[in-house]
């Protein structure tokens, strides 16, 4: 927390008129500073893990894939192609609606 925002909440607790003690502001100062954690530094971009990345995953994926879903993935792509081919002219020869009027 910035210096000026502390000086501020200070500020505005001791001027509020409750009353606090002196010692009991003090304490909740001391466990407020202790609690408070600093963000820790980024890790440079020259120490990442030699097999990171998008295609290493990709990579591992493929090598892990066996005859089976690699014969159902292919199927399924061959007939959302041969739906694509059946249905697409259907779909663009539509004719429009005429407003009579």
């Amino acid at each position: 927390m910035p210096v000026e925002i502390k000086e501020l909440v200070i500020r505005a607790v001791t001027d509020s008129g409750e009353g606090m003690p002196p010692e009991v502001l003090a304490r909740a100062m001391e466990n407020f500073d202790r609690r408070q954690e600093s963000a820790k530094d980024p890790r440079p971009t020259q120490d990442r893990p030699q097999k990171a990345g998008v295609l290493t995953g990709v990579r591992a994926m493929l090598s892990k894939l066996t005859d089976r879903p690699a014969l159902a993935a292919t199927a399924s792509v061959a007939a959302l192609c041969v739906a694509l081919v059946v249905f697409q002219p259907g779909l663009l020869d539509r004719p429009f609606p005429v407003e009579e009027g």
